[in-house]
């Protein structure tokens, strides 16, 4: 099955996984009855609609630039199981709702356990869009969403190590 990548593509699946972290730690801020930690998820769904926008305005001017043109040609079909792969493994899949996931916790530390999951999974799936992506389409671009998750993983440890 032929199948093609182009960055318009991949920051549109970054978006989603950003409106989805947002309303994970809206849900985790509205349960939770410790005020540092009602307060760390709310800083931290504001960090998530943050990033929702720097997507958008990268994915903006990519677009401007030609990059929703198909990149990567692919009769196997490898590429398109490896990141369906990858996407159905995610913590905030599509399918699965981000409220229940964090009734589903043990409190802010469950919380937090399970966002460092969700950031290395995201590092996981853009590593793998990442490699898809040739090299006169700016896979560069792709690197700074690796970046951004890449932050979220220390933030969310120092924030862990404090509760």
């Amino acid at each position: 099955m032929a199948y093609t990548f182009n960055l318009d593509e991949i920051f549109a699946m970054a978006e989603e996984i950003e409106r989805n972290g947002a309303r994970f730690y809206r849900r985790a801020a509205e349960v939770t009855t410790v005020p540092r930690a009602k307060d760390l998820f709310q800083e931290l769904a504001q960090w998530e609609d943050g990033h929702e926008r720097l997507f958008q305005r990268l994915r903006d001017k990519l677009v401007d630039a030609g990059a929703a043109e198909p990149t990567v040609y692919d009769p196997s079909g490898d590429a398109e199981l490896y990141l369906q792969a990858m996407a159905e493994q995610h913590v905030f899949r599509r399918d699965l709702d981000v409220e229940d996931m964090v009734d589903a916790t043990d409190g802010p530390r469950g919380v937090l356990e399970l966002a460092l999951q969700f950031e290395r999974d995201s590092i996981m799936f853009f590593l793998g869009m990442k490699a898809v992506v040739p090299a006169h389409m700016a896979p560069e671009k792709v690197d700074r969403l690796i970046s951004e998750e890449m932050g979220h993983i220390v933030y969310l440890t120092k924030q862990l190590a404090l509760l």
